[in-house]
C-alpha cells in the first residue's frame, strides 16, 4: 500500500510510526493496541494526527493514488485510535509504554519548554530511565501546539491528555519558571 525507498524503508512517517501495524490493529477491532503502536513512536501522536501534512506524507505515499483511488484516511484513523485511549485509559497506556524503562535511574535531566520537542524529549528520556523535570515559562503546556496552530486545525484536546501521559511516565513539570 505504501511506496518504499530503494533500501526498503517506508517513505511515510517522520516519527516512524508503524502505519501498517496500527491500521491492522484498528481493522481487527483493537484501537488500544493501535494507540500503543502510535504512542511508542510518537508520544504526541494525537496532536500530530491533527496537524501532520498526511496528504504529502503517509496518505501521499499510499499506492492507491496510482490506481486512481482515494488513499486510506490515515490521519483520521490515527485520531480515532489515539482519542479512544487518551480519553479512556491513559494510566494503562503509560504502564505499557514504561516496559522499556530502566529500573535504575541514569541521572537527572532538565528540559526547557513544554512544547512538542520538550514533551517528546522528556517522555523518551523518562522511558530510558532518566529522572526528568520540564521547566515551562508559561502556565500552560503545549508550546506551538497550544499557542501557534490555528484553532480550526488543533483544538485544545488532546494536549492535556498527552501531557497527562507524559506525567504518568514519571516526568515532573514546573510551570511559570523562566530559565536564562
Amino acid at each position: 500500500m505504501w511506496r518504499t525507498l530503494r533500501s526498503g524503508a517506508l517513505l511515510t512517517c517522520p516519527t516512524h510510526i508503524d502505519i501498517p501495524k496500527f491500521l491492522k490493529e484498528i481493522r481487527l477491532g483493537h484501537p488500544q493496541a493501535s494507540a500503543r503502536t502510535i504512542f511508542e513512536s510518537n508520544i504526541l501522536g494525537g496532536s500530530c494526527a491533527r496537524v501532520c501534512p498526511v496528504e504529502v506524507l503517509c496518505q501521499g505515499a499510499c499506492v492507491l493514488h496510482k490506481e486512481g483511488r482515494r488513499p486510506v484516511s490515515i490521519g483520521l484513523l490515527q485520531r480515532y485510535a489515539t482519542d479512544t485511549v487518551l480519553k479512556e485509559d491513559v494510566h494503562s497506556l503509560a504502564d505499557e509504554l514504561k516496559v522499556t524503562r530502566s529500573h535504575e535511574k541514569l541521572g537527572s535531566v532538565g528540559v526547557i519548554g513544554a512544547g512538542p520537542a520538550g514533551l517528546s524529549c522528556a517522555a523518551e528520556l523518562s522511558k530510558y530511565g532518566y529522572d526528568v523535570t520540564v521547566y515551562e515559562a508559561r502556565l500552560d503546556f503545549g508550546g506551538l501546539i497550544t499557542y501557534g496552530i490555528a484553532p480550526y486545525k488543533q483544538l485544545r484536546d488532546p494536549v492535556p491528555h498527552e501531557v497527562e501521559l507524559v506525567k504518568k511516565l514519571g516526568v515532573k513539570f514546573r510551570t511559570g519558571v523562566v530559565i536564562g
